[in-house]
């Protein structure tokens, strides 16, 4: 009884971006998930211990909360090296549609459906080359608002943190986005200062 009314609540916690949990993907869904999956896989290739896993929203639950969870479509798990996929996100429906409306809504920096992928990526890549700077990294506040406002010319998931900035600006380097010369130079820096992976 306590566990179905702790699914039906999830289903109705509305996240961040008015999305809730759904029960359990649809074909659709799942289908979309099927691609990322593969996209992954060719991702962490050569990187030691590092899995995914396709059913994640138990975890992401249990880590952040039912309303942070709504609103996560992927996260990565420094602790056990794992890609966590949301499969009861609402994104996965319809991947493309969402990824052009957070897009408009500057929330990342590309409408690539790879994007929140590569975004994981790019934690991945940053715990694995220096775990200890890591884990201060996933600490750090922004110094000055001068460097938020830098990192706020990708996106604002990029202004959120100095974590999030990292893998934001990962995806933007890698690929390719354009960005002014200045403004380029500028990240270039504070990805430096903060461990950002190579891309």
């Amino acid at each position: 009884m306590i566990q179905f009314n702790e699914k039906a609540e999830a289903a109705r916690t509305p996240g961040e971006f008015g999305w809730t949990l759904v029960e359990k993907p649809s074909q659709r869904a799942e289908r979309s998930i099927a691609s990322s999956v593969k996209r992954l896989k060719s991702e962490i290739e050569g990187f030691e211990g590092v899995k995914i896993e396709r059913n994640g929203s138990a975890r992401l639950i249990a880590d952040h909360g039912l309303d942070t969870a709504a609103s996560t479509i992927m996260g990565y798990h420094s602790q056990t090296r794992t890609i966590l996929i949301n499969e009861r996100c609402p994104f996965w429906n319809a991947p493309k549609k969402w990824m052009n409306k957070l897009l408009k809504q500057d929330v990342f920096c590309t409408s690539r459906v790879d994007h929140v992928e590569l975004h994981e990526i790019g934690h991945m890549r940053c715990h694995l080359a220096n775990p200890k700077a890591y884990n201060r990294l996933r600490k750090a506040l922004w110094p000055t608002g001068e460097d938020r406002q830098t990192a706020r010319g990708i996106s604002i998931k990029a202004g959120e943190s100095p974590m999030e900035f990292v893998s934001e600006a990962y995806v933007a380097f890698r690929t390719a986005m354009q960005i002014p010369e200045e403004l380029r130079a500028k990240l270039e820096l504070l990805y430096k200062f903060y461990g950002g992976p190579p891309w």
